[in-house]
């Protein structure tokens, strides 16, 4: 708190959650990239991630409602804090 310069305790910052977000652009055409990209995200993160629909229709993008375009996981507390440690880890080391 000294470093912040807060007298009180909530006025420092914290950190809640973690989100971990993926777009497939490429879903649009091939179904079959979002099996992949879940794998590699429940590798990454330690959790299943959720498929994300589309809300609505971009007919320049050619996506079309309720098509699967993207996944993410959110992350809270303990795991948070270990994704967080490994991905500060791999940071300093590059």
């Amino acid at each position: 708190m000294r470093n912040l310069n807060t007298k009180i305790q909530s006025g420092t910052p914290k950190i809640e959650k973690i989100v971990v977000n993926m777009g497939l652009g490429e879903a649009i055409q091939n179904v079959k990239i979002i099996d992949g990209a879940v794998q590699e995200m429940a590798m990454i993160t330690g959790q299943r991630p959720v498929i994300t629909k589309a809300r609505k229709s971009i007919a320049t993008f050619k996506l079309r409602t309720r098509n699967a375009n993207c996944c993410s996981v959110t992350l809270r507390k303990e795991v948070m804090y270990e994704f967080f440690d490994h991905w500060l880890m791999s940071l300093c080391l590059k």
